[in-house]
């Protein structure tokens, strides 16, 4: 299944075009969604497009930053605008900020047909309960999601180094 999975995101950003599908990267934590989402990252950069990458709780802080008048307003629109918006482990708590920023981040980018890629360690019921219905119905409707499974690699990693 993991291979599939791997094949999916090899095609998707092989043949990027900047418009389109969103990715949803479901899964507990150390199964490579970061890793993955990363690669996804540099094969969609070395073809030309502009790729936004960061945490989503970072970027969330920046939108609200300028929101509130603490920076200008330069940051929010490259994150509707870019080619390609990575929010990397959409954390299990949000701020009523947040969420409303994540909304408008999904509405924005899915209206004007901009892909994204967001990745969580919350299942598909924390998604619903932790971000509300509103998000989750566009996050199943509007995104393709990907489920990881397996172990956690950093763990296999550390227990290999014991054994040395």
């Amino acid at each position: 299944y993991m291979g599939r999975v791997f094949s999916y995101c090899q095609n998707y950003a092989g043949h990027f075009t900047g418009t389109g599908g969103s990715l949803l990267l479901l899964g507990g934590t150390g199964l490579g969604k970061t890793h993955l989402a990363l690669a996804m990252a540099n094969a969609v950069l070395a073809q030309g497009y502009g790729v936004i990458y960061d945490t989503a709780q970072n970027i969330f802080m920046r939108m609200e930053d300028e929101y509130f008048g603490r920076s200008e307003r330069k940051y929010t629109d490259t994150v509707y605008q870019c080619d390609l918006l990575i929010l990397d482990d959409l954390p299990d708590y949000a701020s009523p900020f947040s969420i409303n920023t994540f909304y408008n981040i999904i509405n924005t980018r899915t209206l004007a047909r901009k892909p994204m890629i967001v990745s969580t360690n919350l299942s598909e019921n924390g998604l619903s309960a932790k971000y509300g219905e509103k998000i989750f119905s566009r996050l199943i409707g509007d995104f393709m999601l990907l489920h990881f499974f397996g172990s956690d690699i950093r763990q296999l990693k550390l227990r290999k180094k014991e054994e040395l």
